[in-house]
């Protein structure tokens, strides 16, 4: 199965509180489009709180589809397609009155695609989020200012700026809760050394 075809098979499962699924197609390969379902039908899934794909990644028909069927998720794990950025950030608005934990990553050969103009992807408040795992430029510091509860923070693929720039907001009080922290830098070897 894909991605394509699970989401369809949620509306017939109203009640349905969680869904995992292990589909193997991390580059999108084989990932068939749901097109043909132009108007998925509105809250669907009331029940539905916790999303998790692993290894199988997410275009933004797929993103609208599922915050259309389940506007009311509070744990969701997935990964997206470069070109999602935008509809990413227009379905975690919808997400954030429930959203809780939120672990998105991009397709291992997409990493460098990202388009930047869409990112971060966190632009409007998020005062539910406890658990956030996101490399930039999915993810900026500045966009840290909309998580107020945040809790767990995993950051990833920044730069040596973005790690002092989280240091300083969290040095003047920022993140108040935050009690566990990861934090993986990448270092460009071709800039400038100051």
């Amino acid at each position: 199965l894909t991605i394509a075809e699970v989401l369809p098979l949620l509306t017939k499962w109203p009640r349905i509180r969680a869904i995992t699924g292990f589909l193997g197609d991390e580059y999108g390969i084989t990932t068939r489009a749901i097109e043909a379902l132009i108007e998925p039908p509105s809250e669907a899934c009331p029940a539905l709180v916790e999303v998790v794909f692993l290894e199988e990644a997410f275009n933004s028909t797929h993103l609208r589809y599922l915050a259309a069927v389940a506007p009311r998720l509070e744990d969701i794990s997935l990964m997206i397609l470069p070109g999602c950025c935008a509809r990413l950030r227009e379905c975690l608005r919808t997400w954030s009155p429930s959203l809780k934990r939120l672990h998105v990553r991009t397709a291992a050969r997409s990493r460098d695609l990202i388009p930047t103009e869409d990112c971060p992807v966190i632009s409007s408040p998020m005062p539910e989020l406890r658990e956030l795992s996101m490399s930039a430029p999915l993810l900026s510091i500045d966009a840290l200012e909309h998580v107020p509860q945040l809790e767990k923070l995993q950051f990833s693929k920044g730069d040596f700026t973005q790690g002092m720039q989280l240091a300083r907001m969290i040095g003047k009080g920022g993140l108040p809760r935050l009690r566990e922290i990861g934090v993986s830098l990448s270092v460009n070897v071709y800039a400038p050394i100051e």
